[in-house]
């Protein structure tokens, strides 16, 4: 079989070794043979054609156009001609189906191959066969007037797998054999199937017509039967219809089931995204073991979450009392596990939705920083920044997170890879240097290796999170760090490493971060220096109980309509954070003065008992 690439006109050494796959006559093989002299075709071609068609001499029940019934595995792979790689086909491709056991067929996936199968969209994407007539090599292919005539026929382009099947038959098949009148199900002939079922289609001389293989095959009982079976399928297997699935049918308890687990897991799954929303610590110290149906509160304070369980049970939510009384100690569903696992399916809910926007906009940035918990963990916060078109058609400019990175284990499953040194004690990838320089590291030099937060690592772990993402880096327009070396450098940066796969990504150093750089520069003024210095030992003289006491009387006292009543300290990390303090401080100064000099005085109690003057 040859899938034609740019004309009709077969290149004949791609053409003569595809003769046997299709099974043609002995005589024509040859006579293509000696025609085409310059073509070699081996032995075990040729033998492996002449054992083919002498194989038997019963022609297949459901039209093999010619060709004779072997005994193939179900379904077996067609011979690798000039099939597509699995990840190069599409999709819908039905080969992707096949090339799985039977039993692990879901219900989506077969849904999917009957409503919406892969119809090629250009002519040179359907399977040709080529056939000699008088003098002249002549093709014979499929087209769009076949698979719209025969809504049963579909094509694969896949890697052992290529041609045509009964997407009916294929799926839907009791047995391997067919035909005879008794087989009132198609099944019970006892003649095994061969084109179209067990094996693809690859001859496509006589396609319709009264003795074409296509209408042939529509004929037979083993094909009224299998679509029959896809048509009960299709009725009766609706996931948007669940009251018309066979087993719910059967069993109504089990609907009734069903419904009643998901009011309990609703119950459960709302507890957690409340806590998740309001930032409330889920567990406790001991958070293990089964919940009290009645709601009873233990002794022992078991965190957040089941506290709310049984808030919930008190407030009268019967479907979670039920499910707790009636599920085993390990079905409850409120273990830390089942938790973190809601947990990450609601954080991949709010991904997605932030993934779908960005497609939305069109174009968008990137902003990522790292900083160390308080594990000692260095986490990498990724954030992508567009602009969103809301519901009253006004446009928001939108940063949302979309991932947070243990950055050290990144970069060592980066290094895990096989990797060399050089002799400069440098790593580099195999390859890189000339033969004789570097030496393969294993693994144990590996793990107790330190890890190197270099540039170039930490642009393929932002790199790999994004297309885990499946964020189109076609429209990524920008990329927003700190002017650290690792990721501003124009050579061995993160942000140049980004842009080897993200052309446009044009590095910009984050505004926010230079601004507090710039700020944090004014500190070399002698005159703000001192400024601080006094504000923060002032801030510090009335942290104390007693004197911040003091100092709200004297607030009130002295600006009633004042809203602000303690002083702010100083932010330690991040230098416009120290705004809040200067404006507090300057708001409150009147009042400060004023609560220095009566303390100063000795008597701060008479300035509570009498209004204040100066």
């Amino acid at each position: 079989m040859y899938f034609r690439s740019h004309s009709d006109e077969a290149d004949i050494v791609t053409v003569l070794p595809q003769c046997s796959f299709y099974q043609c006559d002995v005589r024509l093989c040859r006579t293509l043979m000696s025609f085409c002299c310059c073509v070699i075709v081996t032995a075990v071609a040729i033998s492996d054609h002449d054992s083919t068609d002498t194989a038997s001499p019963v022609p297949s029940v459901a039209g093999s156009c010619g060709q004779q019934a072997s005994k193939p595995s179900a379904p077996k792979p067609a011979p690798s001609a000039s099939g597509l790689p699995a990840s190069s086909t599409p999709k819908a491709d039905i080969g992707h189906l096949l090339s799985k056991s039977p039993p692990l067929f879901s219900e989506s996936e077969i849904r999917h191959d009957l409503e919406a199968r892969w119809v090629p969209d250009n002519k040179s994407e359907f399977p040709v066969s080529y056939h000699k007539k008088g003098d002249k090599l002549r093709p014979r292919s499929l087209g769009q007037q076949h698979l719209s005539a025969f809504p049963w026929l579909a094509v694969s382009r896949m890697d052992g797998y290529q041609g045509a099947w009964c997407v009916f038959c294929t799926l839907f098949k009791t047995a391997k054999e067919g035909g005879g009148r008794s087989g009132r199900h198609g099944g019970s002939g006892g003649q095994l199937m061969g084109a179209l079922v067990n094996r693809p289609l690859m001859n496509f001389s006589d396609l319709t017509g009264k003795e074409g293989c296509l209408e042939v095959h529509q004929r037979t009982q083993f094909h009224a039967a299998s679509a029959l079976r896809a048509t009960d399928f299709l009725q009766h297997a609706d996931p948007s219809n669940p009251s018309r699935d066979v087993r719910n049918i059967i069993s109504n308890a089990r609907q009734r089931d069903i419904e009643r687990n998901r009011s309990a897991l609703k119950s459960i799954i709302d507890t957690i995204q409340l806590c998740a929303i309001q930032n409330i610590a889920l567990r406790g110290h001991r958070d293990d073991g089964p919940i009290d149906p009645s709601g009873t509160i233990p002794l022992m304070n078991d965190g957040n979450f089941r506290a709310l369980l049984r808030f919930r049970l008190r407030a009268g939510d019967e479907s979670l009392r039920q499910h707790l009384q009636s599920s085993g100690k390990n079905a409850q569903y409120c273990s830390k596990t089942i938790q973190n696992e809601l947990l990450e399916d609601m954080s991949g809910l709010v991904v997605e939705k932030v993934v779908k926007d960005v497609a939305e906009a069109g174009v968008w940035t990137v902003m990522a920083d790292e900083t160390t918990d308080r594990g000692k963990t260095e986490q990498l916060a990724i954030v992508v920044r567009y602009v969103s078109l809301m519901t009253n058609d006004t446009y928001t400019l939108k940063e949302e997170p979309v991932a947070i990175v243990d950055l050290i284990a990144g970069t060592k499953a980066i290094r895990s890879n096989p990797q060399t040194e050089c002799a400069d004690d440098t790593a580099c990838m195999p390859d890189s240097s000339p033969s004789g320089t570097c030496r393969t590291i294993n693994e144990s030099e590996l793990q107790i290796e330190e890890p190197k937060l270099t540039g170039e690592a930490i642009g393929t772990v932002i790199q790999q999170n994004l297309q885990r993402l499946e964020l189109d880096l076609d429209t990524l327009v920008g990329q927003g760090y700190d002017g650290a070396s690792s990721m501003s450098s124009e050579r061995v940066g993160a942000a140049a490493h980004v842009k080897t796969v993200a052309p446009l990504a044009d590095y910009y150093h984050c505004a926010m971060h230079a601004l507090n750089l710039s700020c944090n520069r004014v500190v070399s003024v002698t005159e703000i220096r001192h400024t601080q210095e006094v504000l923060q030992d002032m801030t510090n003289y009335f942290r104390y109980p007693k004197r911040n006491d003091f100092f709200v009387s004297v607030v009130k006292a002295e600006s009633p309509t004042q809203q602000r009543q303690q002083l702010v300290t100083l932010c330690t990390t991040r230098f416009l954070e120290r705004h809040t303090a200067v404006a507090a401080a300057w708001d409150l100064l009147p009042c400060t003065i004023t609560a220095l000099q009566y303390m100063n005085n000795g008597n701060p109690i008479a300035l509570i008992m009498k209004p204040l003057h100066y």
